[in-house]
């Protein structure tokens, strides 16, 4: 179970770097890339129903994005979509919540 756990929190760490370097301006083959904004872009975050993964997606969201979230644990995923509609205003409709067994 704490292997299982340690590989979840990797994967959960190689999603936030990877969505924060699509963030800012990337070094490559000698070019700059930069993705000016997140607006209409669809992000999966696992989970996304609490911490770090919930901050990123109200970061997503506040940028525009449609965002997935991915929990195990179903009434905190309801918990982070009413967090997230109610008290915050964002669009349901950008918010799709999916709850991994």
């Amino acid at each position: 179970m704490a292997v299982l756990l340690a590989a979840l929190a990797a994967f959960v760490a190689i999603i936030v770097v990877t969505v924060m370097k699509m963030l800012m301006t990337l070094q490559g083959q000698g070019r700059r890339y930069h993705i000016r904004s997140l607006a209409g872009k669809h992000v999966l975050i696992t989970g996304g129903s609490t911490g770090i993964g919930f901050s990123l997606a109200k970061r997503c969201l506040a940028e525009g994005a449609f965002v997935t979230l991915v929990s195990r644990t179903h009434s905190k995923l309801i918990e982070a979509h009413d967090t997230l509609v109610h008290s915050m205003g964002f669009p349901s409709s950008n918010i799709l919540i999916k709850v991994k067994y």
